[in-house]
C-alpha cells in the first residue's frame, strides 16, 4: 500500500487483510464490504 509516495504496508492480499490496516480498509470500501458491515450493524471495522 502506497500513501504519499511511500510504502506504508507491504504483503500479500491475505496478509494485508489480516493486518486490518489501511489496505484492508480500502479493500472493504472498494468491494462494498463496508456497506455490508454497516447494514449488519458491525461498524467496529468501519
Amino acid at each position: 500500500m502506497i500513501e504519499g509516495g511511500r510504502v506504508v504496508e507491504r504483503g500479500s492480499h491475505e496478509t494485508l487483510l489480516a493486518a486490518d490496516g489501511r489496505y484492508a480498509a480500502q479493500w472493504r470500501v472498494q468491494t462494498g464490504a463496508l456497506m455490508a458491515d454497516l447494514a449488519e450493524g458491525d461498524a467496529t471495522r468501519a
